[in-house]
């Protein structure tokens, strides 16, 4: 689900500028989203990270969003796939 979640974001994107910043927002929106609802914060910030992703796919050099991508993988006890994004941040 996520691969094809990131496909079509990206495909919707259409290689358009600014795409990736506005994924990242979107990410930003999603994880602040997860602090105040702690009902859903699992699935929003697995959205958070379809975004994130997406974002660094878009534009590779999107250190923020890696770094972000960090924070939301280790809220969701991805703790290798973290470790990965936050090395690549920096």
């Amino acid at each position: 689900y996520r691969a094809y979640a990131r496909y079509q974001m990206a495909q919707a994107a259409d290689g358009h500028l600014y795409a990736a910043d506005l994924l990242y927002a979107l990410g930003k929106t999603l994880e602040k989203d997860a602090e105040l609802n702690s009902d859903r914060a699992q699935q929003l910030r697995s959205q958070a990270v379809i975004c994130y992703q997406t974002a660094i796919q878009l534009r590779p050099n999107q250190h923020h969003a890696s770094n972000q991508l960090g924070y939301a993988l280790i809220h969701l006890d991805r703790i290798e796939e973290a470790y990965d994004a936050l090395k690549s941040s920096i």
